[in-house]
């Protein structure tokens, strides 16, 4: 049989159910709040979170991680072989992380906003520099003065 041009291939069903505003990684729906679905979704962040944090610290403010290193430790502990699908998650919280002041996000060397796309590193922020005002006791003394010679 020869399908009819003048007739649509597809009908969309009216009463289908539009798609969640959040979806989890791989298209997968957002796990009800409480669900124990939504709770291997927090220990996973917790997880994901916890590991960046670990390798940044490990090689501290003067080096990077790749965000694969985070993904790759958090599949392996969790006995999955393929840690693409952790991705995205891993890019979410560092997002979440740099908000917080706790990690760096780099672009071609240099620091970027959380959205930005490619290739990112992760590090830790630098310490902040060293405050350099004297305070109020430095102003209040009193230079020496010269020796007199009489």
């Amino acid at each position: 049989m020869i399908p009819d041009a003048r007739l649509p291939t597809h009908t969309p069903d009216p009463e289908a159910a539009p798609l969640p505003a959040s979806v989890e990684p791989g298209g997968a729906a957002a796990p009800r709040p409480g669900s124990p679905a939504a709770v291997r979704a927090r220990a996973r962040d917790a997880a994901i979170a916890g590991s960046i944090l670990r390798l940044v610290a490990e090689r501290g403010p003067a080096r990077s991680i790749c965000p694969s290193e985070a993904a790759r430790e958090v599949a392996s502990a969790e006995g999955l072989a393929e840690w693409h699908g952790l991705m995205g998650n891993v890019r979410k919280i560092a997002g979440r992380l740099q908000a917080e002041g706790r990690l760096e996000i780099l672009r071609k060397g240099r620091p970027a906003p959380a959205d930005v796309r490619g290739v990112i590193r992760l590090r830790q922020p630098a310490p902040p520099a060293p405050h350099l005002d004297p305070g109020p006791h430095a102003a209040a003394a009193d230079p020496v003065e010269p020796a007199v010679v009489v």
